[in-house]
């Protein structure tokens, strides 16, 4: 006798339908990809965020010490230099 005749047709079936499983999988896959791009994003705002915090605190620190240079005093006329002794 041949084998696959013997062989129970319900043997074979599986619980579930076999695409049912596949869907599942590329739902779950589908979900992790959007939580690691949502947590790659979140992350990428927080190192944008970080450098405009020192660039700011930077630019504080250079404008402190150049201030005074760059602030030039109201104009007065020319001042006559008194000769010299």
């Amino acid at each position: 006798m041949d084998e696959e005749a013997q062989t129970s047709l319900i043997a074979r079936r599986t619980p579930w339908p076999a695409g049912l499983r596949s869907i599942k999988e590329q739902r779950k896959k589908e979900k992790e990809e959007r939580e690691q791009e949502t947590r790659c994003q979140l992350q990428e705002q927080d190192r944008r965020q970080e450098l405009q915090e020192l660039e700011e605190q930077q630019q504080q620190q250079q404008g402190g010490q150049e201030e005074g240079p760059l602030e030039h005093p109201p104009h007065s006329p020319p001042q006559p230099v008194p000769p010299a002794p």
